[in-house]
């Protein structure tokens, strides 16, 4: 029915009506009611318009895909984000042009497109692109596919948004997370420096007294002991600051968990926690240090709030399940509330700090953190707690999905081989006790050691003279060691080059390589490994 004063549209068509002869002798005239017809058209042409005001002003790139995998449309952001023009994106292989500014995906782009577009399923992935200037853009993408009424694929819809800025955050979060979980150890940490310390003054002090050759050599001895004790703690430390991406590489597991736990010992033993360590052998895997300590840490550091003020019992378990890892720490706290037990994986979900209404210290970042980076490696964390019976986690990491491509070899260290010649060597590093000591170290091997404070001054003394290595330090006040490498690179491209350093940063490392350091040589470092160095670059 209608209303009056409504519009209908009317469709005429008109039939003639012949006699036997073929004359037309009347007209049939059809009218029909396309009203509602006309309205669906409508309807269709408005969404029609509508979509593509969407497609067009919407901040996320569009894309309208065929089922061969070509671009058919895009819209303008995609244009302005990626710098190309729309004669370089239409018509042209969704494949070719992943291939040209898309990288991450961690599966092939062209498999995964083909399976998108058998599917049509894809949510919120996360990848980078690269727009034709070189930047790197971080993007979440949706895809649809169009399919018509007998189902066929016409075509996919594919949606990017662009989250560099979220990302950026989001490490911004995970860095302050880290920094926290250090910085509650830093008591214990300072109190095992300051023991380190103390043995080493005294012995230093003992050995300068004492006439007795035999007792100088043990003074030594405890000397040198001590500074590989304060080199480990270090080391250990020195993974949690790192915020650049994962480093893979064959770790013992176990090995890793003791070394977290060596430098949290103090604390834990100053909060009256007794830590028992059961540990079982289990296989290596390929996975990043310090993303696993970070884990543990935070494992240890919850379980020692937990504990607070009272103490308690903390174990720790690795062994072997199956395929798997299981690691376990399991402490006699306080539990966790029935009412958050199911969400504590969660960002800002805790029982500590302002949001937890609670006077020890947290962000409720730590076991979402810790959540990820185990979702990562394709394991498992599980958590079983009773209020005022304790908590145990439960973190499962399956061995065959993480373990490297090819396999890793084994490195050996070699013995180092003996220098025949005597190398005219220049020593450079701004601190004047490393260059006293490691002068009377090689010239007692029948070397000539010229040594410099400055790397200005350094390679002034390399352009006058001729030197078969050089020692650099990487961080100097008058100019950099990697700026002072390329410049003597740029004199001499047949002198080794070895650089002694105290950066552990995997990216200093590669930089002084690419400067033209034939070695990098990690302080502290025992003698024979200076020696391996020099003897592996100049015979």
């Amino acid at each position: 029915m209608w209303q009056s004063g409504e519009i209908m549209f009317w469709e005429n068509t008109a039939n003639p009506i012949r006699n036997a002869r073929g004359e037309i002798v009347a007209c049939l005239e059809i009218a029909r009611n396309i009203t509602e017809r006309k309205k669906a058209e409508d309807a269709l042409h408005e969404s029609e318009e509508k979509f593509r005001t969407a497609f067009e002003t919407s901040p996320d790139l569009f894309y309208r895909i065929s089922p061969e995998g070509k671009i058919l449309d895009c819209n303008q952001t995609v244009l302005k984000k990626l710098g190309y023009s729309e004669e370089e994106i239409v018509g042209r292989s969704i494949f070719e042009i992943c291939e040209l500014f898309t990288e991450g995906f961690g599966d092939d782009p062209k498999e995964l497109f083909q399976r998108i577009l058998k599917t049509g399923k894809l949510r919120n992935k996360e990848f980078k692109i690269i727009a034709k200037d070189g930047r790197k853009i971080d993007v979440e993408m949706n895809v649809n596919n169009i399919y018509d009424s007998k189902g066929n694929v016409l075509g996919s819809i594919a949606v990017q948004r662009d989250v560099t800025e979220r990302k950026k955050l989001q490490q911004q979060l995970v860095q302050t997370e880290k920094l926290a979980a250090v910085g509650t150890l830093a008591y214990g940490i300072a109190h095992e420096f300051n023991n380190i310390l103390a043995g080493i003054m005294a012995n230093a002090e003992l050995g300068l007294i004492t006439g007795d050759p035999k007792q100088l050599k043990e003074r030594f001895e405890i000397i040198v002991k001590s500074s590989e004790r304060g080199s480990s703690i270090a080391n250990n430390l020195l993974p949690f600051a790192r915020g650049k991406e994962a480093k893979k590489e064959l770790i013992d597991i176990t090995e890793l968990l003791k070394s977290v736990l060596s430098i949290t010992h103090r604390e834990l033993e100053k909060r009256n926690i007794q830590i028992i360590e059961e540990f079982k052998p289990v296989p290596k895997i390929y996975c990043d240090p310090g993303q696993f300590s970070e884990v543990f840490l935070n494992m240890i550091t919850n379980a020692r709030d937990a504990m607070l003020p009272k103490g308690g019992v903390l174990t720790t378990q690795v062994e072997p399940d199956g395929d798997n890892i299981r690691i376990i720490f399991k402490d006699t706290g306080c539990g966790i509330p029935e009412e958050i037990k199911g969400r504590i994986f969660e960002p800002f979900v805790t029982t500590k700090g302002a949001l937890g209404k609670s006077d020890i210290p947290g962000t409720g970042l730590g076991l979402f953190l810790s959540y990820g980076v185990v979702d990562s490696y394709k394991g498992k964390i599980e958590v079983e707690s009773k209020v005022s019976k304790g908590t145990k986690f439960t973190i499962l990491i399956p061995i065959s999905k993480n373990l490297p491509l090819q396999p890793l070899i084994e490195t050996r260290v070699e013995s180092p081989r003996e220098i025949q010649k005597r190398l005219k060597i220049l020593l450079v590093d701004d601190e004047k006790p490393i260059c006293i000591s490691l002068k009377e170290l090689l010239e007692s091997r029948g070397h000539h050691v010229t040594t410099s404070l400055k790397a200005k001054e350094g390679l002034e003394l390399f352009k006058k003279d001729r030197f078969d290595l050089v020692l650099s330090d990487i961080t100097m006040p008058d100019m950099d060691g990697i700026e002072l490498i390329k410049k003597i690179r740029e004199q001499d491209q047949k002198s080794k080059i070895i650089v002694i350093t105290g950066h552990i940063e995997k990216e200093k490392e590669e930089k002084a390589r690419e400067a033209g350091a034939d070695e990098v040589l990690i302080k502290p470092f025992k003698n024979e490994l200076l020696y391996q160095a020099i003897s592996k670059v100049v015979i």
